[in-house]
């Protein structure tokens, strides 16, 4: 989904959402009554060598899902960098 052609940042949250709803109605048993929020941001980070300034979009992905054997409640977070938007 990184390389595809631009669409709305809303579409593009909503279809890595249904992605991850898949994968882990698929693979993963343990776990139900997902609840997955995705975040959307953009960070600017200086290279010490370079004079150029980079532009990446950073993903949160937001997991909380209870554990079926227990009950529990379940919550993971990660953070994903993607390609750089643009260098100036």
């Amino acid at each position: 989904m990184d390389f595809e052609l631009v669409m709305s940042q809303r579409i593009w949250e909503e279809r890595l959402r249904q992605s991850i709803v898949v994968a882990i109605a698929e693979h993963e048993k343990r776990i139900e009554k997902l609840d997955i929020s995705i975040k959307i941001s953009e960070v600017e980070k200086r290279h010490a060598f370079e004079k150029y300034l980079a532009i990446r979009r950073k993903v949160d992905v937001f997991i909380n899902a209870t554990i079926c054997e227990t009950g529990e409640s379940y919550h993971f977070h990660t953070d994903l960098f993607l390609s750089p938007i643009s260098q100036y």
